[in-house]
């Protein structure tokens, strides 16, 4: 019995949404597309995505089509970043987005704001009791 092979996963983030699949190393790049379709908002054929895997420049390496999972260097726990193209943008022919990865706020500014109201709280407490 052959043993078996465990499953591996990719994170796809465009803007503020990442997505989670599990893939095989022989899954081909348009096959992986076609499994994010039904996970958009937007349904967009599959002709219309572009999967890049960051290079530390801003368009990230290209994933193409034809490639295997396993020939494209995608590791369990991959990083890939998802774009369209775009139809309205205006001239004859659309253009692919670039890149774009939302940015959350630090919810540690929030709690160091809760934090000082909580202390100016508890010195107000304070000062009542001892005219008391």
């Amino acid at each position: 019995m052959a043993p078996t092979q465990r499953p591996m996963y990719i994170r796809v983030k465009r803007d503020k949404v990442i997505s989670f699949l599990c893939i095989k190393p022989t899954d081909t790049i348009l096959s992986i597309k076609q499994q994010l379709i039904p996970l958009m908002a937007k349904t967009k054929p599959a002709d219309d995505l572009r999967l890049n895997i960051s290079t530390g420049a801003s368009t990230g390496r290209l994933l193409e089509d034809h490639q295997t999972a396993k020939s494209a260097g995608l590791e369990n726990d991959e990083l890939v970043y998802l774009v369209y193209f775009d139809h309205t943008s205006g001239e004859w022919t659309g253009k692919w987005e670039d890149i774009y990865v939302a940015e959350y706020e630090s919810l540690d500014d929030d709690m160091d704001d809760t934090m000082d109201l909580a202390e100016e709280a508890s010195k107000r407490k304070e000062k009542g009791k001892g005219r008391a």
